[in-house]
């Protein structure tokens, strides 16, 4: 409610273990932190590349779908049955092992991401890449674009992710909105009494 604090526990320095058992039982069956419906398709895309699965993974992508892969030595704009083709054809044949973290994410339809996937087939060890990516979905879950940087390109990534949420889901949410251009506007003038008010 309104990110007030709910409740918060106690304990002497004698009941660490106890202290300890309750945390664990509370993050047991907390949310995923950050979790959103685009960080809700990282394992599905996963879990079909793994599987060398491309009917399903062809599903999780809207028919409008555009990738937009700025890595410095890609430079690729793919529509939805191009990206299927190319990463079909860096995954055939070949064993995978991925993971993914979670960035930062924009209302329930952005999220920023990082994975890193480890390639390996019989004639050539394994080999691996991370970088960063932005996933945008529609309001059915499936993937409408994706936007990929070199791991050195956060703050274009986080420009990128910023400038969807306001030209997208910001309008749904006037309240977040104002409160997050009062915290950048403060944060950036260093007025620490007005951040402060903020909380």
């Amino acid at each position: 409610e309104q990110c007030r604090l709910q409740r918060i526990d106690v304990y002497d320095v004698e009941q660490l273990d106890q202290a300890r058992a309750r945390f664990a039982e509370l993050a047991a069956s907390a949310p995923q932190p950050f979790s959103n419906a685009a960080t809700a398709t990282v394992k599905p895309v996963i879990a079909c590349m793994v599987a060398h699965d491309w009917q399903e993974f062809e599903r999780l992508f809207s028919e409008d779908f555009r990738c937009s892969d700025r890595r410095r030595v890609v430079q690729l704009e793919l529509d939805r049955d191009q990206y299927v083709a190319f990463t079909r054809e860096v995954a055939d044949g070949r064993t995978i092992r991925a993971e993914s973290h979670v960035l930062a994410t924009r209302g329930d339809r952005l999220a920023l991401t990082r994975p890193t996937y480890e390639f390996a087939d019989a004639d050539v060890g394994p080999s691996e890449i991370a970088f960063l990516i932005l996933t945008e979905v529609d309001e059915r879950g499936r993937i409408v674009a994706y936007v990929r940087w070199d791991l050195d390109d956060l703050d274009a990534a986080y420009a990128e992710l910023d400038a969807r949420w306001r030209a997208g889901e910001q309008r749904a949410h006037p309240r977040v909105a104002a409160y997050q251009a009062a915290f950048d506007r403060d944060l950036a003038n260093r007025d620490w009494d007005a951040l402060a008010a903020l909380y």
